[in-house]
């Protein structure tokens, strides 16, 4: 089964002239969707019911690419600088992301912004120069996204294949601080090779984990998932019910749908 292409997460304001243009990349952008190049995702593919934040914030993780829309709407947003920026900050540090700015309309200092222990000057802009989109004649514009669609594709060509570590870390919980212990049924069986077991490839099956709070039910599922990324090629989706205030079937199957890279079946 090939590997799901890489999903961009497009950061934008919502000013309404940063719509606009955010739009118009989409339109470009749709050919490398087409291509299976990529897969995109920003905020107004949240669906009726979702959490916003937490859909945000979900995606911000599991994204490859970070598309940042450089205008002064983009810069003054504490929204963007504190979750957004923050966020993919941290997965830049660990070597998971690209992070990509694009520049829509003037505004002074942009590159002096934070970005972790960097700026956003740091990052080399697709388009070769620090011409702001919204400045050239409406015949110009058209050939800059497609530069900028070049160079996400180019960038992307370079970017090296999620091993089974990137992916945990995108989704699957992380190992203790401490590490992971073994954990033994009643019988002395390892649960940890039981659910792999159970959970192989050809198996179907639908496995619970029964217990009180806290006695590690999600650290012995994480460790399950972690091991068996390889067997199902990075394919596993993490979807967790914590910190929701309602978890249904939709929110289910949306998870999926993102952590694989299908957004396009939200619309089913």
């Amino acid at each position: 089964m090939p590997s799901p292409p890489p999903t961009v997460f497009i950061s934008y304001s919502h000013n309404e002239n940063d719509v606009v243009y955010k739009d118009r990349l989409l339109v470009h952008l749709k050919g490398l969707v087409q291509r299976n190049v990529i897969a995109n995702w920003h905020d107004k593919l949240l669906t009726a019911g979702q959490l916003w934040d937490d859909e945000i914030i979900r995606n911000l993780e599991t994204s490859r690419v970070i598309l940042l829309l450089i205008s002064p709407d983009f810069i003054a947003s504490d929204y963007i600088g504190e979750v957004e920026l923050a966020r993919a900050s941290q997965r830049y540090a660990r070597g998971e992301i690209l992070v990509i700015p694009v520049l829509i309309s003037e505004v002074h200092g942009w590159k002096e912004k934070a970005f972790g222990k960097h700026k956003l000057g740091d990052f080399q802009v697709p388009t070769g120069n620090l011409q702001f989109i919204d400045s050239l004649p409406k015949q110009q514009q058209n050939a800059a996204f497609a530069k900028v669609v070049e160079g996400i594709e180019r960038a992307i060509q370079n970017l090296k294949p999620a091993s089974g570590a990137e992916v945990v870390s995108s989704s699957i919980p992380r190992r203790p601080i401490f590490g992971f212990v073994a954990r033994h049924d009643a019988q002395g069986g390892d649960i940890v090779a039981r659910l792999m077991e159970e959970l192989a490839p050809g198996k179907n099956a639908l496995v619970t984990l029964s217990g009180p709070g806290g006695v590690g039910k999600t650290t012995l599922a994480a460790e399950a998932a972690r091991a068996l990324l390889d067997v199902y090629g990075g394919r596993i989706a993490w979807s967790s019910a914590a910190g929701r205030a309602a978890f249904e079937l939709y929110t289910l199957l949306d998870d999926i749908a993102a952590q694989l890279g299908r957004t396009d079946l939200r619309t089913l």
